[in-house]
């Protein structure tokens, strides 16, 4: 006999969250993830209604999940999304495409800074130099600087980034575990611009477990990437 959802209570609840001793269908758990959003946002006070967001999408679920969520959650706030092409090839455009497939669908301008046409270099060409072990630091760094690049070109003051729970948990241990301890602080759910005329960087899916921003996706049918970075492997 199947188990019907918690909250309803009529349809068959196919979402479980030991966690939350839930048990939902795919409705109430749409419901659920867009209201935990919204209440993370307002418990940190992550922006106001007059601030424009910046949503950084990277093409992967937990981006794209945010800046859906988002949408539904505030219905009334201007969000913008920011994108960065890396120029890896299929693989950037591949994100690339995903990325103006959910802006389409959201109804938010995009904005999007590509690599080869501002700096005339590509990801990959770090892999020739003495950077070529630690490709995705280098990711980290330029994507860093080039979402700072675009949020003054939009104008934006708020940037959100997809930094899940499982994200920060993993973080925070590696940290941990590397007498890092400095860089615990970047742990917070809202973090102060680092210079004038930087952003204020907010992390709304920091009580978001990875599995559920994938079942969001799926459930609503929002578009996400379905390659892997090839620099990914081996580093």
């Amino acid at each position: 006999m199947s188990t019907k959802c918690v909250r309803c209570h009529l349809a068959d609840a196919e979402v479980h969250l030991p966690y939350a001793r839930l048990s939902l269908c795919p409705d109430c758990f749409l419901d659920y993830f867009v209201k935990r959003i919204k209440k993370t946002v307002e418990k940190y006070r992550m922006f106001n209604k007059n601030e424009i967001v910046g949503v950084a999408i990277s093409g992967g679920k937990d981006s794209a999940a945010l800046l859906h969520a988002l949408r539904k959650a505030f219905p009334g706030q201007r969000f913008i999304g920011l994108h960065v092409n890396l120029g890896i090839p299929e693989y950037s455009d591949h994100c690339q495409k995903k990325a103006e497939e959910l802006a389409e669908i959201t109804d938010v301008e995009l904005y999007v800074y590509d690599l080869v046409m501002e700096e005339n270099v590509k990801l990959g060409d770090f892999r020739k130099s003495v950077f070529r072990r630690k490709i995705c630091s280098v990711c980290g760094t330029i994507k860093r600087h080039a979402f700072e690049v675009l949020a003054k070109r939009a104008n934006v003051k708020v940037l959100a980034t997809g930094h899940n729970m499982d994200d920060i948990l993993g973080f925070m241990f590696n940290s941990f575990f590397s007498e890092q301890w400095l860089q615990l602080i970047r742990l917070k759910p809202v973090l102060p611009p680092l210079a004038s005329g930087m952003t204020r960087k907010i992390k709304p899916l920091i009580r978001t477990p990875e599995r559920e921003s994938l079942l969001y996706c799926l459930y609503e049918e929002v578009p996400f990437r379905e390659m892997d970075c090839p620099f990914s492997s081996g580093t």
